[in-house]
């Protein structure tokens, strides 16, 4: 008896990793932001496919990877560039080139508890042989997305719940911006990046973040530091100016693709920090013109 239900479940087990693998092998789904994290990490780690990759926070998220492809962007929603960069060293594939945001949230630190449920060795064996093991592939979410399906069907937004791959070119289609809640967005975001309390803790994150690129120098990835634009009183705030100054200091062998404030002020945010749609556009295609052209020029 026991045999047989041993060879009951074997056989599911194998059933279900041949539909994850083939028939659901493009189907992305979270329930969480940091769920998206996670699948968006793992797929990375076990299905990197391109030669260049992008490290940020949300406001990095929203470039058009449509226009930047070529690109696998792992810019983290809530998240930070230390994350990233250990992400990349969990996976097997260095990228050539490695573009870097630099931004107010630089100084995010690592999120440990990400980190250590990726690479725990025995799950980390078992999801890259095994996909029905990474996030994305848990019966858990699949259940919650049956159960909303009829929801999605009422209200027509069946795609809100399918979460875009590393790839993705999903990107926020013109915003509707409420000006007078943007310009509250944006004064709540003004007074925390005017604050620098907490510039010994930055300092460690900071550190930690320059040994890494070190590293991944000596590996032979290309490294180009950029900037991204939000709301010019942001992007001139003291956090922001800290941050900047300590890149110049620190990081000044990297090329760093900084923007000016009349270039700033050119692009409308929703909330102060993020770029609406076409304004996350427009800015990719400037990143795919300007950026990506200097990567020759380090090579040599």
């Amino acid at each position: 008896m026991i045999r047989k239900a041993f060879l009951i479940f074997f056989m599911l087990l194998v059933i279900y990793q041949l539909v994850v693998s083939y028939y659901l092998k493009n189907f992305h789904l979270h329930t969480h932001q940091q769920q998206q994290n996670i699948i968006e990490a793992q797929e990375y780690i076990y299905s990197f496919s391109s030669s260049s990759v992008i490290l940020g926070s949300s406001m990095s998220k929203r470039l058009n990877m449509e226009i930047l492809h070529g690109i696998d962007n792992i810019a983290m929603n809530g998240g930070g560039v230390l994350t990233g960069l250990h992400i990349i060293e969990l996976s097997s594939n260095i990228p050539d080139t490695l573009y870097m945001e630099v931004s107010n949230v630089l100084f995010r630190p690592l999120d440990k508890a990400m980190i250590e449920g990726l690479e725990q060795p025995l799950l980390f064996f078992l999801r890259k042989h095994f996909s029905m093991f990474r996030e994305k592939n848990q019966p858990g979410i699949f259940l919650v997305w049956k159960s909303l399906r009829p929801l999605n069907y009422l209200f027509f937004t069946p795609a809100a719940q399918v979460l875009p791959t590393v790839h993705s070119t999903e990107v926020p289609k013109n915003d509707s911006v409420n000006f007078n809640v943007r310009a509250e967005l944006a004064i709540k975001h003004k007074k925390e990046y005017d604050n620098l309390k907490d510039t010994a803790e930055w300092k460690n994150t900071l550190v930690e973040i320059r040994n890494t690129l070190k590293e991944l120098e000596k590996r032979g990835v290309v490294i180009v530091l950029f900037e991204i634009p939000n709301d010019i009183s942001i992007f001139e705030s003291p956090r922001a100016r800290f941050i900047r100054d300590w890149v110049k200091r620190n990081l000044f062998q990297y090329p760093f693709k900084e923007l000016t404030p009349s270039q700033v002020a050119s692009y409308v945010t929703t909330d102060g920090a993020h770029l609406d749609g076409e304004s996350a556009t427009r800015f990719s295609t400037y990143f795919n013109s300007h950026f990506r052209n200097s990567v020759k020029e380090c090579a040599y």
